[in-house]
């Protein structure tokens, strides 16, 4: 019997490496607005006390980067106290010329269908994962939980036969304890509770695994890439591609 699992990821909003692609998307973006031939490479690193922002920008405008970064997280639903947060710049700025029309580009491989596990036409690992994250986030801003922050990540994992949707493999979901004392096993009740308001309980056996575990706060930096096309930017074409994997 051909059998396989598919999985899936997805980051709370208050994950670090949401952040670093809230930043990354902001700076492509405000270059964009003013010039449509800007490409930009950067590499956005963050822990608790520094931002850092690294890369080459080339473009005909100058962007008050670090005016952008702060407005954004300022209005922004992140749990980081600004006034410890210290900005770093490490950035080559450079202007378009005919020596510099060739630039670095980022390459993956990626891979997406459609497929009607789901009313999204997609895979329904993904679909469980993002909707587990959201509602997890939502509870921690919701309810003002002491014990945990809106740091996290779920994983699911779906088990096909035959190519066919099968069984729910595991869920795992990692959240970030702010406190020793926490009551782990309320947590892990009220988490169940939100797995279970989700997933199809026909896809759970006794076999599914379901785990919740601690995390703890770390440094995470997320590359972003401007691609250079026909004299068209076309930004973040690899990420793009990755979180929307639905052929259209």
């Amino acid at each position: 019997m051909n059998s396989y699992i598919i999985t899936s990821e997805a980051l709370t909003e208050g994950n670090l490496n949401k952040i670093c692609d809230l930043i990354a998307n902001v700076i492509m973006y405000n270059y964009l607005a003013k010039d449509e031939t800007s490409r930009v490479t950067v590499d956005v690193i963050i822990n608790d006390k520094n931002l850092i922002v690294v890369g080459t920008i080339i473009s005909k405008v100058y962007i008050d980067i670090r005016s952008i970064i702060k407005r954004e997280l300022f209005k922004s639903s992140y749990d980081i106290n600004m006034k410890n947060l210290e900005i770093i710049l490490n950035i080559e700025y450079n202007k378009i010329n005919d020596e510099n029309i060739a630039f670095n580009i980022e390459q993956g491989l990626v891979f997406g269908y459609a497929c009607n596990e789901t009313d999204e036409l997609m895979p329904l690992s993904i679909i469980y994962a993002q909707r587990l994250a959201k509602l997890l986030f939502n509870y921690v801003i919701e309810n003002k939980t002491k014990f945990i922050n809106n740091d996290g990540k779920v994983q699911v994992n779906v088990e096909y036969k035959n190519n066919r949707l099968s069984r729910i493999n595991s869920i795992y979901v990692y959240l970030n304890y702010l406190s020793k004392e926490v009551n782990s096993e309320e947590i892990n009740n009220i988490i169940e509770n939100i797995i279970y308001s989700v997933i199809n309980r026909k896809l759970v056996d006794n076999n599914t695994k379901i785990s919740i575990k601690s995390i703890q706060n770390m440094s995470l930096k997320k590359r972003y890439v401007l691609i250079k096309k026909k004299n068209k930017t076309s930004p973040f074409l690899e990420r793009e591609m990755a979180q929307n994997p639905v052929a259209r």
